[in-house]
C-alpha cells in the first residue's frame, strides 16, 4: 500500500473513536494497521503538547532558522509561535521587497494530521477576504518537506492590551469588538469554524491612525464544507482530543464529543473575550483554576456558570477594581452601574451552556452591541426566575436528586401513615356510631315501655278510686327505671311524697312500696288526670324525639360507611 494510501486510512481513523475505530482497524492489512496505529499514537502525543504549549504552559522553543532563506523570504527572526508553528519575520525579495509574516510549522509536528490542519489554516485564510481578517499572500514547501504560508505583517496587539493600554473606554471597547463579530461573521460564511478565539488571537492594529481588529491564526479551524482538495472536511477534527484554550474554550469542545460544534462554538468565545474587555479577566479565571488538572477544568467549563460581569466587578479586589476602572477612564462605582442590566444580559446570552440559548449568529452578536451603543432595546433578555431556578437546580443535581428521592420516601410513608391512621379513626367512628345506635334504639324502646305502663297505670287509677288492683301493682312494678329526668321529676311532683323514685326522693323503691301496700295515696294523685297527662304527654315527647334522634344517626353512620 502507498504512502498516500496510509495517509488516507489514517486521516479516516482519526475520525472515528471506540468500537467504530476498532472494527475500521481490524479491516485493514496487518502491516497497514501498524502504521495506522503509530500515526494516531504520534498525533495523539502531539496535540496533548500543542494543548499543553499553547493553552497551560510554555511553548517549545522556536527553530533556529535566522537568516535561511524559503523561496524569495529571509527569515529575520520570531515573532511568534503557538502549538503547531512559528511566526516569522521575513523580508520578500522578489517581485517586490516589503516585510512579511511567514509561518513555518515546527519540526516534530509533520505527522498527516498536523501538516493536514496546517494545510486546512492556509486554505481556510486563502477563501477569505476581509478587512479584520488577516490576508495570505503566499504558500509552500521548504527544501526539506515543511509547508509554510506567508501573511501580511500585522503590527498589532492583543486587542485587551490594546484596550488597556490606550485606557478604551467601554463604549470605545465595544466599538471595537463588533469588528471582529463582523469579521468572525465573514469567517462563518465561508465555511469556517475559528475553535480557538482569545485576545492573542486578535490583533490590533494601528492603520492610517485608526484602530483596526485583525483575527489570526486559523490552525484549529474546522471547515463546515469540504473545500479543500482532496480532504473530507472531518478530518480537521479529531474525536477525543482537547482543542481550543481552557479558558476561552465552548462547553461543547470541552466536551466528550468535541467533533459536535458549529459556528456558535465562535460565539462563545466571543461571549468570553467581551467578558474580560469589561471586566479585566475572563469568566473562569486561572486563578480560580490553580492547579487543576485540564479534565478538571473542562469539567468547570461545561458545568459552572460564570458570575455576572456585574458580579464579577463587585466582588473582585478594591485594588485590583481600581485599576481596571483606571484603564477604562471611570469610577469604580461608575463601571459597575455602566455594566449591570443590559451588558450584563449580552454577555450572559453569548456564554449560555446549551448554545441553542445564544446568538445563531455573530451578526446577530454584534447586533445586540449596536443596540446598546445606540440607547436601543437588546434582544438579550435577564433570564427569569423560573429559568434561573432550573439551571440551579440543574447545577447541583448531584445534591438534589438524592434529596428529593429521599423527600419522595418520607412524603410517601407519611401519606401512608395518614391514610392508616385515618381508616383506624373512621372504623373508631362507625363502631361508636354503632354502639350510639344501639343505645338509643334502647333507650326509645325503654321510654315507650314507661308512657305505655304508666297511662295503663293511670288507666286503671282511675277507674278504681279506691284500693289497688293486682293488676295496677303488677304495672307499676314493671315501670323500668329510672325515668328520664324531666318525666320523673314532673311525676314526682305529682304524686307528692310517695316516694316513687329513691334518687329523689325517700329512699323506699317502688316495688317495696307496691308490696308494702301504701298505693292508695298513689291512687289519689293518680286520680288528678291533668297533672299527669301532662306527664304522659312529655314522655311521649321525648320517645318521639329519641326515635327521631336514633334514625337521624343511623342514617349519617350509613352515608359515612
Amino acid at each position: 500500500m502507498s504512502e498516500s494510501d496510509i495517509e488516507a486510512a489514517f486521516l479516516r481513523a482519526s475520525e472515528l473513536s471506540g468500537g467504530e475505530l476498532e472494527e475500521f482497524l481490524d479491516g485493514l492489512a496487518p502491516a497497514v494497521r501498524d502504521e495506522v496505529e503509530a500515526l494516531l499514537a504520534a498525533d495523539a502525543a502531539a496535540r496533548t503538547r500543542a494543548f499543553l504549549g499553547s493553552s497551560i504552559g510554555a511553548a517549545e522553543p522556536a527553530d533556529d532558522r535566522e537568516g535561511t532563506q524559503i523561496g524569495n523570504y529571509r527569515l529575520v527572526k520570531p515573532i511568534g509561535e503557538g502549538g503547531m508553528g512559528v511566526v516569522w519575520l521575513a523580508e520578500q525579495e522578489e517581485p517586490f521587497r516589503r516585510k512579511v509574516a511567514l509561518k513555518l510549522i515546527r519540526d516534530g509536528f509533520q505527522n498527516p494530521s498536523a501538516v493536514a490542519r496546517f494545510e486546512a489554516e492556509r486554505h481556510s485564510l486563502a477563501k477569505m477576504n476581509h478587512e479584520n481578517v488577516a490576508r495570505i499572500f503566499d504558500a509552500g514547501r521548504t527544501e526539506d518537506g515543511r509547508p509554510y504560508y506567508v501573511m501580511e505583517l500585522l503590527d498589532g496587539v492583543p486587542i485587551t492590551q490594546h484596550c488597556d493600554a490606550t485606557q478604551a473606554t467601554i463604549p470605545q471597547r465595544l466599538e471595537l469588538f463588533k469588528l471582529v463579530c463582523a469579521g468572525i461573521q465573514h469567517a462563518h460564511q465561508k465555511g469556517i469554524i475559528h475553535r480557538d478565539l482569545k485576545p492573542s488571537n486578535i490583533l490590533v492594529c494601528d492603520i492610517d491612525g485608526v484602530a483596526v481588529p485583525k483575527v489570526i491564526d486559523f490552525g484549529l479551524a474546522k471547515q463546515t464544507m469540504s473545500s479543500i482538495p482532496g480532504m473530507a472536511e472531518t478530518a480537521l477534527t479529531e474525536v477525543g482530543q482537547i482543542l481550543g484554550t481552557v479558558q476561552y474554550m465552548s462547553p461543547e469542545q470541552a466536551g466528550y464529543d468535541s467533533q459536535d460544534i458549529d459556528t456558535r462554538t465562535d460565539i462563545y468565545s466571543l461571549g468570553v473575550v467581551l467578558y474580560e474587555l469589561l471586566t479585566g479577566s475572563p469568566p473562569i479565571d486561572t486563578r480560580s483554576l490553580g492547579n487543576a488538572l485540564v479534565l478538571k477544568a473542562l469539567e468547570v467549563i461545561r458545568e459552572v456558570d460564570p458570575p455576572v460581569p456585574s458580579s464579577r466587578l463587585s466582588e473582585s479586589d478594591p485594588e485590583f477594581l481600581s485599576e481596571v476602572s483606571r484603564k477604562r477612564r471611570v469610577p469604580p462605582t461608575g463601571l459597575q452601574r455602566q455594566v449591570r442590566g443590559e451588558l450584563d444580559w449580552i454577555v450572559m446570552k453569548s456564554l449560555e451552556k446549551n448554545r441553542d440559548r445564544r446568538y445563531e449568529s455573530a451578526n446577530e452578536f454584534a447586533g445586540d452591541i449596536i443596540r446598546f451603543l445606540e440607547d436601543r432595546p437588546v434582544e438579550a433578555r435577564k433570564p427569569s426566575g423560573l429559568y434561573n431556578l432550573r439551571k440551579h437546580l440543574w447545577r447541583h443535581r448531584r445534591f438534589y436528586i438524592p434529596s428529593a428521592v429521599l423527600l419522595a420516601v418520607l412524603l410517601a410513608s407519611g401519606i401512608s401513615i395518614f391514610v392508616v391512621a385515618n381508616e383506624r379513626e373512621r372504623q373508631r367512628r362507625l363502631r361508636i356510631e354503632a354502639e350510639r345506635e344501639v343505645e338509643f334504639a334502647q333507650q326509645r324502646e325503654t321510654t315507650e315501655k314507661q308512657y305505655r305502663l304508666l297511662s295503663e297505670v293511670r288507666e286503671n287509677s282511675t277507674r278504681r278510686r279506691v284500693g289497688w288492683s293486682a293488676r295496677s301493682r303488677e304495672t307499676l312494678a314493671g315501670i323500668p327505671l329510672p325515668l328520664p329526668q324531666d318525666l320523673e321529676v314532673g311525676v314526682r311532683n305529682e304524686f307528692g311524697r310517695l316516694a316513687l323514685f329513691p334518687d329523689l326522693a325517700e329512699p323506699l323503691p317502688v316495688r317495696a312500696m307496691v308490696a308494702s301496700g301504701v298505693p292508695s295515696s298513689w291512687a289519689a294523685a293518680a286520680a288528678s288526670p291533668s297533672i299527669f297527662e301532662r306527664c304522659c304527654s312529655r314522655s311521649r315527647t321525648i320517645s318521639v324525639a329519641a326515635s327521631a334522634s336514633v334514625s337521624l344517626r343511623a342514617s349519617s353512620a350509613t352515608r359515612k360507611a
